[in-house]
């Protein structure tokens, strides 16, 4: 039999009509969470996650919202919480690049990855946190990314955004501990998704050089990960910064590869 420990949880995904966050929605739903799909405008997507989830035993329903923006965050939560009446694991996965040199960057592309990569973390995650805390249980995932640590060049907004989920998180995490409520990022680094299969065979040549394990990393091994974040198991793990990058970090602060 097939382990269900989010048995009778909510989970709330956002950016889950593909790559990781499609992954997060899929393997949460196996471990017995029914999952609210969030996506922004591609709702044919969305449908094939959602049917994908449901032919696999799994159980979820779709919420369009642009979690850029609070108002729509807000109208998304009230709507779950009416018809579900509880969140209980919250995974902020939504994220866009707009990647320029700062001299050329537009003040529009700096707006567009702030707003949807990190102020979105907070609206959702203030959406939410009133009523798990009055429940004494929950948890919230950031998803961050190895660009915090290992900032590549023009991406001044990426890096600064996903730099600031950090310090969000840890912040956030002290400030819920004492209600029962954990908050934690977990941080990808390079891993193959349907974004990354347009970058030119030189560009993952390099990226390879810069990673231990000589490989790139799944969309299924951080679903994998997130779902162990998720279970009983990992009940004391709060305010962490957890890298899943094959060891890039470990090799970049040994020997300064940049």
């Amino acid at each position: 039999m097939i382990a269900r420990p989010l048995e009778g949880q909510v989970a709330a995904v956002t950016g889950a009509s593909r790559g990781i966050g499609r992954a997060i929605a899929l393997e949460l739903a196996l471990k017995g969470a029914f999952v609210a799909i969030n996506f922004r405008q591609n709702e044919a997507e969305a449908q094939a996650a959602l049917a994908e989830l449901c032919a696999a035993g799994g159980q979820g329903k779709l919420f369009q919202a642009d979690v850029s923006r609070a108002d729509q965050v807000d109208a998304w939560f009230k709507s779950l919480y009416a018809s579900n009446g509880r969140v209980d694991v919250l995974v902020n996965n939504a994220g866009v690049t707009r990647d320029s040199a700062l001299m050329t960057m537009t003040a529009k592309d700096w707006h567009t990855v702030i707003d949807t990569d990190l102020n979105s973390a907070f609206y959702c995650a203030k959406a939410v946190t009133r009523r798990m805390c009055g429940a004494k249980r929950g948890l919230i995932v950031n998803i961050g990314s190895g660009s915090a640590f290992s900032p590549r060049i023009s991406q001044v907004n990426y890096s600064s955004a996903k730099s600031g989920l950090i310090g969000f998180t840890r912040s956030l995490a002290r400030e819920l501990a004492p209600f029962g409520v954990r908050v934690n990022i977990v941080a990808p680094g390079f891993t193959s998704t349907e974004m990354s299969e347009s970058l030119s065979q030189s560009v993952v040549a390099d990226s390879l050089a810069k990673i231990p394990m000589n490989r790139w990393g799944t969309a299924q091994e951080i679903a994998t990960f997130i779902s162990f974040l998720a279970s009983p198991d990992a009940r004391f793990i709060t305010g962490q910064t957890l890298i899943v990058d094959g060891g890039r970090y470990a090799l970049e602060q040994d020997y300064g590869v940049n």
